[in-house]
């Protein structure tokens, strides 16, 4: 991304919460009478509105850290099957939120008890972001997918959710855009997966649906494991 579109996408991320601050503080001084009730519901929007500033600004800071150097991020050798279950917990919990049921599966004979140097708390935001398109913007009652397995060297967490919602293009088309069409939020979760030497794969299936493969690179002590995946329990 050049300097231009990404000073494109800071003022589009940044103006969204400033106009809604804007137009709250507007309606209280032109009006002088107001409701108790829609004076109440002004201030909630406007303390949203900050809330919102406040972590885009946090956002925008670690951006610019993780453009200007990745080794901000705090590598440690961490378990597998730990990060595995931190990522499953906070995907659950993200779809929750959203009331968007998730199924996850990894295959059989993946070796959990394997290391992936990570930043563990940085990756797990990252995969939560990466999520949200597809918690957010697929089709009702949609389920979200997620499978854990090898793909080669790396380890590959894949996506999966039928096609439909806002984005006729697929939910993580804006993984492609660039400037004012792109969040801080993707681009925060894309610079943490090329900061731990990983890649982003995006692909629409065949039955209509939208994928988005996160692969990250193995420490080299994790024995090959096949497709076959486990864990048949129904969403929940």
């Amino acid at each position: 991304m050049d300097a231009d579109a990404f000073a494109s996408l800071v003022r589009h991320e940044l103006n969204n919460p400033l106009n809604a601050m804007s137009g709250w503080l507007h309606l209280l001084a032109a009006r002088s009478d107001l409701s108790p009730d829609m004076t109440q519901r002004a201030l909630e929007g406007a303390r949203r509105a900050v809330d919102q500033q406040i972590e885009q600004i946090g956002l925008l800071s670690r951006v610019l850290q993780l453009a200007g150097s990745p080794s901000t991020l705090r590598i440690t050798l961490n378990p597998l099957d730990s990060l595995a279950a931190e990522w499953e917990a906070a995907l659950r919990a993200a779809g929750q939120r959203v009331n968007r049921a998730l199924r996850w599966r990894h295959a059989v004979d993946l070796d959990l008890s394997a290391t992936l140097s990570s930043d563990k708390a940085a990756l797990g935001t990252a995969i939560v972001q990466l999520a949200q398109p597809a918690l957010k913007h697929a089709a009702e009652g949609a389920e979200l997918q997620v499978d854990l397995t090898r793909c080669g060297d790396e380890l590959c967490l894949c996506l999966s959710i039928e096609e439909g919602g806002q984005n006729a293009s697929g939910v993580w088309y804006l993984l492609d855009a660039e400037g004012g069409n792109l969040t801080l939020e993707l681009l925060h979760a894309r610079l943490v997966v090329q900061a731990h030497g990983g890649r982003l794969d995006r692909a629409e299936t065949a039955q209509g649906g939208s994928t988005l493969q996160i692969r990250l690179p193995l420490d080299g002590n994790m024995p090959l494991s096949t497709s076959a995946l486990r864990r048949d329990e129904p969403p929940r």
